[in-house]
């Protein structure tokens, strides 16, 4: 069974692998690391079993960290371990420690110098304090043939892993589990490159069932609705290109598709019902689409859902970049931060690999390949050329920097900087004949407000149209039916997107004829609501006609913790600065509607800007 890499390393390379972030660091505080007497310890209990360090490794965990330094040092002689029922070894001294703690510490620091540089070990009465040794007690150390293990590096690791793969003899089933081991370090598309250098069917075979093993892959976003026109649709999309249908079953109730062929399950969930995830065992695989969408708490427990002890645990999150106050831009700065780096250092060099040990309190070390691929419009090569311009167009500096850069920002004084003022007259031109029409009711009670929101969306341009507007509090349910904006949906026969969490209210309405679609609402509704109403290119309103709703979009901000997280404001329980009626409307108007901004025309309109 493979413990660790070092195991492998020390099979093949007879060396110790070190951290690549361990390498180029400067010597901490002489307080933080071994001393000249712990050194010379661990390098006689490594003599003990036929072993030395060469100089470059013997510098490394010198000058590391203390803790690191004893736990890679415990890891390798836990792997020796393992080898030395096979070898014997002449011990370098007979009467350690004793020997050691009686010499002077100027002595052993010269004396390990003279066994790291040239491995071979000065007999006793080389040393000064010869007097204080009791050589009828103490048998004189003989020089022995000592084996010098050596720094290992990234490098030495992929150059291991080719060596193995273009093998032209036949691998032992030790070797071949080294490759399996090692194939976890590299990407999918590292691995098929390398691939072709295979010389070996059994090296071939081995490695293809490890990693194309049976896998059970949860792939989730925030609102299940929106897996059917993402993921769902992407990932069936991508096995009818390559005519791989035949391979899998598709079905939609439960959403799942299946490969015939290895059994591997792709499951998709919503997590606006995290019971029905907890109840799925042994997932191997997570993907977290628009990880943005969902709160850091609903990530920890997703996290925790990665039990698998037969596969390989893998976690995948893919994210449109947002304010610097969401979770993920904090997660990715601590992943950054641990390596010495920066967001500024992944947007200069695209593709990072960054890899995180932990030790565990039963002495065992965790470790974690972390893959970062930061990727812009230009990486997209079936964008069509008007959205193209007019991402390369854009001038407003947030939305450059989201949206044409790929970073992360900040939206400054308004979360809305799309929002046009625009005269109702024109508007209605502009809207007539338009089917894409939605409506949405926030639900008042007491003091809190009854907002109504009526809106029309141009799909040939992704401009939003925001044309009618109520807004009162104070009001019942039976008094809002005579307002006149309730009886023009029920004339119109449009369906209205309400809260579900009122089905007194829907079901009164219902009954009295207008048409109530409830929706429900999730932890992180209302960060969707404002991502969704942000990509609308342009969204035009007469601030006259809708006074409340042109208010609201334009002081909306986010909340921020003491953390400078974006959190609830204890005041309303949404992370907002107000609490935003009109902006709930609108957010449950659209609650079906996934924008399509890749048209295929692009009519470029002048805008009335008067903000």
């Amino acid at each position: 069974m493979i413990k660790s890499i070092n195991s492998i390393t020390l099979r093949h390379l007879n060396g110790v692998y070190v951290q690549e972030q361990k390498l180029n660091i400067e010597k901490v505080s002489n307080n933080n690391t071994l001393s000249i007497a712990e050194m010379a310890t661990i390098i006689k209990k490594f003599q003990g079993y036929g072993y030395t360090f060469e100089k470059d490794l013997a510098e490394i965990i010198f000058k590391v960290d203390r803790d690191y330094a004893i736990d890679l040092c415990r890891e390798i002689l836990e792997n020796i371990e393992d080898f030395k029922s096979d070898k014997e070894y002449e011990v370098f001294y007979k009467n350690f420690p004793k020997d050691v703690m009686n010499m002077e510490e100027a002595d052993i620091y010269i004396n390990q110098i003279l066994h790291y540089w040239f491995g071979y070990v000065p007999k006793h009465e080389s040393f000064k304090n010869k007097k204080k040794f009791e050589y009828e007690e103490s048998e004189p150390a003989q020089l022995v043939e000592l084996s010098h293990l050596k720094l290992v590096v990234d490098s030495d690791i992929e150059k291991l892993f080719y060596n193995l793969l273009s093998s032209n003899i036949t691998l032992s089933s030790q070797y071949l589990e080294d490759v399996c081991f090692l194939s976890n370090g590299f990407s999918g598309d590292e691995l098929e490159e390398y691939s072709k250098n295979i010389l070996m069917k059994e090296t071939l075979t081995t490695l293809s069932s490890y990693v194309w093993e049976k896998r059970k892959i949860l792939i989730v976003r925030q609102i299940r609705e929106n897996l059917k026109e993402s993921c769902y649709a992407d990932i069936q999309d991508i096995i009818y290109s390559f005519g791989l249908e035949k391979y899998f079953y598709f079905t939609t109730t439960p959403m799942k598709i299946t490969c015939t062929v290895t059994g591997t399950e792709f499951i998709f969930r919503g997590l606006d019902n995290v019971k029905k995830i907890k109840s799925i065992k042994d997932i191997d695989t997570i993907w977290i689409e628009e990880a943005d969408e969902i709160d850091y708490k609903s990530f920890k427990e997703l996290k925790s859902r990665l039990r698998s002890i037969k596969n390989r645990n893998i976690l995948i999150l893919t994210t449109n970049p947002n304010e610097f106050g969401v979770w993920t831009y904090k997660y990715l700065s601590e992943v950054l931060k641990s390596v010495g780096k920066d967001e500024n250092d992944l947007y200069t060099e695209r593709i990072m690999k960054i890899k995180n040990e932990v030790n565990l309190k039963k002495g065992n070390v965790f470790s974690e390949n972390i893959y970062l691929h930061h990727s812009v419009y230009t990486d997209n090569k079936f964008l069509p050329d008007n959205f193209i311009a007019d991402l390369e167009t854009e001038t407003d500096d947030y939305l450059r920097a989201i949206k044409t850069l790929g970073r992360f920002g900040s939206a400054g004084d308004t979360l809305f900087r799309n929002l046009h003022h625009m005269e109702q007259s024109r508007i209605a031109k502009l809207i007539e004949g338009k089917w894409n029409r939605f409506a949405g009711f926030d639900f008042g009670f007491s003091n809190s407000y009854n907002a109504i929101v009526r809106v029309v969306i141009d799909e040939e341009l992704n401009d939003l149209y925001i044309y009618e507007e109520f807004y009162d509090n104070n009001l019942t349910d039976a008094e809002m039916l005579e307002i006149e904006m309730i009886q023009k949906l029920i004339n119109d026969g449009e369906v209205v997107y309400a809260d579900s969490a009122e089905p007194k209210a829907i079901a009164f309405y219902n009954m009295n004829n207008v048409m109530i679609n409830p929706v429900k609402k999730t932890s992180d509704i209302s960060k969707a609501g404002v991502k969704k109403i942000q990509s609308f290119r342009n969204i035009f309103i007469d601030k006259n006609v809708c006074p409340n709703t042109y208010r609201e979009l334009t002081e909306m901000k986010w909340f921020f913790n003491k953390d400078g997280l974006i959190a609830k404001n204890p005041k309303t329980q949404k992370p907002f600065n107000i609490d935003p009626h009109s902006f709930d409307a609108i957010k449950y108007a659209l609650s079906d509607y996934t924008p399509y901004i890749l048209n295929k025309h692009y009519y470029k309109e002048e805008v009335d800007n008067e903000t």
